[in-house]
């Protein structure tokens, strides 16, 4: 089964107040990540978007170019004020375009690079662990993840989403040559590993 890349944009006032607590994502535990979570999500100041790409839109492209692009649409949703299209999630408010965007990465996608973005772009190698924006980001894209994982767990028992999160391990490979590959789920059913964050502020 195909994962789906997440990509997400966060908006975030204010970051030095949650910087004890934001790092590297893969070095926190999945509850720390659920706790940051909730303290980011009931901040009227922090803002976020999220954005997915399908496996038939990864396959038409590539993973690189389908992550990209789900970049560009969370961008989108934060400036828009609208995180219900394509899959995206937010949470809410209005409308808040971006004063710069940071890309967690070596490269400035060409659907975030001037003119298609008004705002200043810069790619960051290793950004989550230097950048608290960027780390927020990767929080949240996580925590995405993970809630999407365990809703396709619940759909598809004896796959181990809960435990892979979507990764092409040895127990997602031997799972599927078992059970034989599960029938692709609703479009809001899971959400796969993500595939970049791009955190803005």
């Amino acid at each position: 089964m195909r994962e789906r890349t997440t990509s997400l944009s966060a908006a975030r006032r204010r970051a030095s107040r949650y910087f004890w607590a934001l790092d590297d994502s893969k070095k926190l535990s999945e509850a720390q990540r659920e706790e940051i979570f909730a303290q980011l999500a009931a901040d009227p100041a922090v803002r976020w978007a999220a954005a997915a790409r399908e496996a038939a839109e990864i396959d038409a492209s590539n993973i690189l170019a389908a992550c990209e692009d789900a970049m560009a649409a969370a961008v989108r949703a934060l400036s828009d004020g609208n995180g219900s299209n394509d899959d995206t999630g937010s949470n809410g408010g209005a409308p808040c375009a971006p004063d710069a965007i940071l890309v967690d990465g070596a490269r400035v996608p060409p659907s975030l690079a001037p003119p298609a973005q008004p705002a200043p772009v810069s790619a960051v190698v290793k950004g989550d662990a230097k950048c608290s924006n960027i780390a927020a980001a990767s929080i949240v894209a996580k925590v995405l993840r993970d809630r999407r994982m365990a809703a396709l767990d619940a759909l598809f028992p004896g796959y181990g989403f809960s435990r892979h999160k979507g990764y092409g391990t040895a127990e997602h490979r031997d799972s599927i040559a078992r059970l034989g590959a599960p029938p692709s789920p609703r479009p809001r059913a899971a959400r796969g590993t993500e595939g970049a964050e791009s955190p803005v502020h």
